[in-house]
């Protein structure tokens, strides 16, 4: 708990007013219980210098007291709440909450309370802005016995006693516990209190003795320990408070898992697991041991050798559609489309993720979950690339997270969610997926090295060594103390610093990664304990054994997980990609000028002028001989643009593919709406092009038929494009395709080399060869030159009585 100098200073004029109320011979109490609540704010040290500090402040309370001979309670209220507001500004709801027991264990001492004693607590309780339901909750957790709180769903007991002792509140059995263990639990602040009430039961918390009837904060991941009852973990304690607050019940079964890859032995080795709702499993081991690829296993991407992964009975591989929208699943990679805002990503993931809801009530889900993750103040902010950043990276994270709890699925399986990510942003991250625990879901995650803090959070853990092996399962903070047990290393016992309570999770793997050392003294390369030495002490040891009802199916949790028919699934993509697009302004402005450009260099270069002497820069359009060569390399143009603006579409998307193919969402309107804005901007470009082109070059009356043509090579070019970004795996390597595509045009299409001057095994002298007839190239410019001829201004009106003439002059001297 991080504290100010000024903050420390109010705090002891605070407690120096509260204990205005006790005599003489009670102050000795009340001193200690502050010595004690310092002694967990600052170093040794300095918890002098506050208590001196105190006993000032106290001392002059009492003298001003002396000289009015009475106590000024109502005086005593004014300054409490003035010093409650500067309290407010700097501490949180927990560290409020814990001043606010510790003023409660101070009143505590006094033989009897006034009702004006009570009053003033609670005043200072309203101060921090606590309710009368917190405020009497944390008063009958000091004051009065177990009965008298008011809300017993929030107490545990744990003691030896039989849990019907305590009827309406909630027990652990501990059979050689002598008193009793009290949890409070405070959902305002999403915080459990606990005290000891007997002495006589030593226990020990966070490296430290447990004070008897002193309060103490429960922190994540901690553990309550003693000599005669072993541990009691908070993640047993949290469930115990979860098991009665939701009904959403999944049971997960992993039942003798084994994957091998192809052609090869490396995959998971043969295990089984158990774990139900309401828990934080870590997946955890070195690079290379097959994290990813268990998770994959898990959420039904990969499917299994042998064995079988069960929720409620049901088989994730087998029985998809019976699970649908109860598996949520976020990869390490990036999901988001960049060009858009975050408010835009999230609306687009829910739209088609909810076929029963409207707009309206879409935005008000996105609006929440922006609000609950704070998002919400950047919702109109476009996401920007890792290169490009709109929005930080634990922004980035938490967006990613969004897109599947915007869904609440009841298992969600995450990739390396701190990857990449800082200290802080990686407590942030691995609290929000705490909190879906808490919530009743079960998260699985996978991650390397752990934080100390983010490593406690853990309810539990999987160890993986090489060779896929699982060689751990259980309480985090059971598995140091297993490894060094195993390996037999001195202070096995010691699983946490005795000081400060953290734990060191990369020791794991540097015991599981030990070397043996030769005679000489060298490190040489062969394991001290083998990963397959390890397995098989998990396998005896450790591995669970399935409970016999995982197989038994049982009803799965409802959700509003619900995909729309393709129809709607298209129209959302092709919005999605507009919005995307438009919001591209550099993509729009190279793709709108490209075309006019391309026109103008074309026209210009090929505008011939045969001229006269009287008039050298005379422009003659029936003898400009370049036309065919610009008819040609309009084509050509055409074809380039075409694969320029299509090659990428799809394998820029193949991550967010990959998920949209997780929750079945249709890929034939993905494509369709990939093609439908090709389309729109195909015609744009072709239409630019021909007009300027046409234009230069006072090509009359035939810009439908350039248009209507350019613009049918151009879309079959974006085909050819689109198939391509859908084959290829990377982009470098659709750019060195697209000259493989467009020189065999360019060399066939009739235009550079005529068909019976190629290589004589393709041509024959009286048709034209198959490789020219599967040009389009071919096609595209023999079309465009009989319309040129055929079909102008000029030609049109006599082109039939030619033709007969043709046809006559040719009888004539043939037949």
């Amino acid at each position: 708990m991080s504290m100010t100098e000024s903050i420390l200073k109010a705090l002891m004029r605070l407690f120096a007013i509260v204990t205005q109320i006790h005599p003489e011979e009670k102050l000795l109490q009340s001193r200690a219980i502050i010595e004690a609540y310092l002694k967990q704010l600052v170093n040794p040290g300095k918890v002098n210098q506050y208590l001196i500090m105190y006993d000032f402040y106290h001392s002059s309370l009492r003298e001003r007291e002396a000289k009015t001979g009475e106590k000024q309670m109502s005086l005593f209220s004014v300054k409490a709440i003035i010093i409650c507001e500067q309290i407010n500004k700097i501490l949180d709801k927990k560290q409020k909450l814990l001043i606010l027991m510790q003023l409660l264990e101070i009143l505590n001492i006094k033989e009897v309370l006034q009702d004006e004693d009570i009053d003033f607590v609670r005043t200072i309780a309203i101060a921090f802005k606590f309710d009368e339901k917190v405020f009497q909750s944390c008063k009958s957790f000091i004051l009065d016995t177990l009965y008298d709180i008011p809300q017993k769903k929030n107490i545990l007991v744990i003691d030896g006693k039989n849990e019907t002792d305590y009827p309406g509140i909630k027990h652990i059995y501990k059979e050689y516990l002598k008193g009793k263990i009290i949890i409070l639990s405070v959902e305002m602040a999403n915080t459990y209190l606990f005290r000891n009430i007997n002495a006589a039961d030593r226990l020990y918390y966070q490296g430290k003795d447990v004070i008897p009837n002193r309060t103490y904060y429960l922190e994540k991941g901690s553990t309550i320990r003693s000599p005669l009852i072993g541990k009691i973990y908070y993640s047993d304690i949290v469930k115990e408070f979860l098991q009665s607050d939701t009904d959403i019940k999944i049971n997960f079964a992993v039942e003798d898992l084994e994957f091998k890859f192809r052609n090869t032995s490396n995959g998971i080795q043969p295990f089984n697991l158990y774990e139900e709702s309401g828990m934080l499993v870590g997946i955890m081991g070195g690079s290379g041991v097959g994290k990813s690829t268990l998770l994959n296993l898990l959420n039904g991407n990969l499917k299994p050798r042998k064995g079988r992964v069960l929720i409620n009975g049901y088989d994730v591989h087998a029985e998809k559609e019976d699970l649908e929208g109860i598996i949520g699943f976020i990869p390490q990679d990036d999901l988001l489309i960049e060009e858009l805002t975050v408010f835009q990503n999230l609306f687009f993931n829910a739209q088609l993720c909810f076929k029963k809801l409207n707009r309206e009530e879409i935005a008000l889900r996105v609006n929440k979950l922006l609000t609950d993750l704070d998002l919400y103040e950047i919702r109109n902010m476009k996401v920007g690339n890792p290169l490009n950043k709109y929005i930080s990276g634990g922004q980035r994270k938490r967006l990613n997270i969004a897109l599947e709890l915007i869904r609440e699925p009841y298992v969600l399986f995450v990739d390396e969610p701190t990857s990449g990510l800082s200290s802080s942003d990686s407590d942030i991250v691995i609290d929000l997926l705490k909190e879906q625990s808490l919530k009743g879901k079960l998260v699985i995650i996978n991650i390397h090295q752990p934080s100390s803090d983010i490593y406690k959070r853990f309810d539990k853990l999987l160890v993986m060594d090489r060779g896929g092996r699982v060689v751990f399962h259980g309480n985090p903070l059971d598995a140091l103390v297993y490894f060094k047990t195993e390996n037999q290393l001195i202070n096995a016992e010691d699983g946490e610093c005795p000081t400060c309570g953290n734990v060191n999770p990369e020791q794991i793997l540097q015991i599981l990664e030990s070397k043996k050392v030769n005679e000489y003294g060298e490190v040489i390369e062969e394991r001290q304990v083998t990963s397959e030495a390890w397995y098989r002490g998990f396998k005896k040891n450790l591995e669970p054994d399935i409970n016999l009802g995982a197989e038994i199916k049982t009803d799965i949790p409802s959700n509003d997980f619900q995909i729309p028919g393709r129809g709607k699934q298209l129209k959302i993509f092709s919005i999605r990609n507009l919005l995307s697009k438009l919001s591209d302004k550099q993509y729009l402005t190279v793709n709108l000028l490209e075309a006019p450009l391309l026109a103008f260099i074309l026209g210009w270069f090929t505008r011939y002028n045969a001229g006269n002497s009287e008039n050298p820069d005379l422009y003659i359009f029936g003898e400009n001989v370049n036309l065919p060569i610009y008819i040609f390399m309009s084509v050509v143009v055409a074809l380039f643009l075409g694969l320029m603006v299509s090659a990428e579409e799809i394998i820029r998307d193949r991550r967010i593919l990959q998920r949209e193919s997780f929750l079945n969402l249709s890929r034939f309107s993905y494509y369709n709406s990939k093609l439908i804005l090709l389309i729109v901007l195909s015609a744009i470009q072709t239409a630019l092009f021909v007009w300027i082109g046409n234009t230069i070059l006072q090509i009359k009356g035939m810009f439908f038929y350039y248009w209507l043509m350019l613009f049918c090579t151009t879309l079959l070019s974006n085909l050819i494009g689109l198939n391509i970004s859908s084959a290829l795996k990377s982009v470098v390597t659709i750019y060195i395709l697209i000259p493989l595509l467009l020189v065999p045009q360019i060399l066939l299409g009739g235009a550079m080399i005529r068909f019976e001057k190629l290589n004589s095994r393709l041509t024959n002298p009286n048709y034209v060869p198959v490789v020219g007839d599967i040009m389009p190239s071919r096609w595209s410019y023999e079309g465009l030159t009989v319309n040129q001829f055929k079909n102008n201004l000029y030609e049109k009106p006599l082109f039939e009585i030619e033709q007969k003439a043709s046809d006559a002059a040719f009888k004539l001297n043939y037949l």
